[in-house]
């Protein structure tokens, strides 16, 4: 009977301890886990939104110096480059009548309808789209009609086009289940090792004492009243 009480009383602390633990990790790996999932999407805004910054400076460059027919042929080469470049999945421009230009495809869903927002009023857009299971960042800018690009695009717009960027979330994705997985690693690694150790610590600190007293009280209840 005292075996059992003292094995109940060990398996009860140790479970306390540990459910403890587990619940702080717990909470600990959620916030930590968090803060790396807004910083890898918070970097891959940035790398797209500098990606969308490079195809307009492109496109407003090549349409200023280049030089006749020669000018959609040449902008069309230099976004076929960029299309090239790792993680891209797509990139679009389309006039201001939503037609698409430069070796673009068509768009369709809610690429059309922020496209369309985009060229109303001017106000680039950035969202998140799933295909296939696969997480893509969009954005979307537009191309405005400055003065320099007016003595071709004289039709009275504000705004000339606009371009869609589209990138793969793949490497944030990977990044973050790597996290988790590393996360966890630790977690059981250190929770096997603080489960031996507070296991010995609750022997010699707690159990043991407990056990001394314990067997002062069996034996007192026995009739040995020479017991301290």
């Amino acid at each position: 009977m005292i075996s059992l009480f003292r094995k109940s009383l060990e398996a009860k602390i140790l479970g306390l301890v540990m459910g403890v633990i587990v619940v702080g990790f717990g909470i600990f790996a959620w916030f930590d886990v968090s803060r790396d999932t807004r910083d890898l999407n918070s970097q891959k805004e940035q790398s797209t939104s500098q990606l969308s910054s490079n195809v307009v400076n492109s496109i407003q460059n090549t349409m200023l110096a280049g030089a006749g027919t020669n000018k959609g042929v040449i902008a069309t080469n230099a976004l076929e480059k960029l299309r090239s470049s790792p993680e891209v999945d797509r990139i679009d421009v389309y006039s201001n009548q939503g037609q698409a230009v430069f070796g673009s495809s068509g768009v369709s869903g809610e690429a059309k309808e922020r496209m369309s927002e985009v060229l109303r009023t001017g106000d680039p857009a950035s969202y998140f789209e799933t295909r296939d299971d696969e997480k893509f960042l969009v954005q979307v800018l537009p191309l405005p009609n400055e003065v320099s690009c007016q003595a071709c695009h004289f039709d009275g717009q504000a705004r000339r086009g606009a371009v869609l960027v589209s990138n793969s979330m793949s490497s944030v994705t990977q990044a973050i289940h790597e996290d988790k997985v590393r996360m966890a690693e630790v977690f059981l690694g250190g929770l096997l090792i603080l489960l031996v150790v507070l296991g010995l610590s609750l022997r010699a600190t707690v159990l043991k004492p407990l056990r001394q007293m314990v067997g002062v009280i069996h034996n007192i209840a026995d009739g040995d009243l020479n017991e301290r």
